[in-house]
């Protein structure tokens, strides 16, 4: 668990020399550091505080997964609340000349 620490600590300290550097090599950077930390945790977790946590998120994963499933559909039905409906609709309705979204 400390070489994940370590791994934050060293991401925390080099986050801002990657956001001066333009390109893709800081979100690689990043990206391979959060991974490896994300691995040694796993790797060191024992499973009884692994049981412990998903009994702490039981009754939250429900609604951490029903919020995205909710946006996605309202993002795929042709809505009249132009906030909410994706902007494909607005095109889809130029390109076929029908009304898909509402005013």
């Amino acid at each position: 668990m400390i070489a994940a620490f370590i791994m934050l600590t060293s991401l925390i300290a080099l986050l801002p020399a990657l956001v001066m550097v333009d390109g893709i090599l800081p979100n690689g950077v990043v990206s391979a550091i959060v991974a490896i930390a994300m691995v040694t945790v796993v790797l060191a977790l024992d499973s009884s505080e692994l049981n412990r946590f998903s009994r702490l998120l039981g009754p939250t994963t429900f609604i951490v997964l029903f919020i995205p499933c909710l946006w996605m559909l309202l993002q795929v039905l042709p809505i009249s609340i132009r906030s909410l409906a994706n902007p494909v609709w607005v095109s889809a309705a130029t390109a076929l000349d029908q009304p898909f979204v509402g005013p």
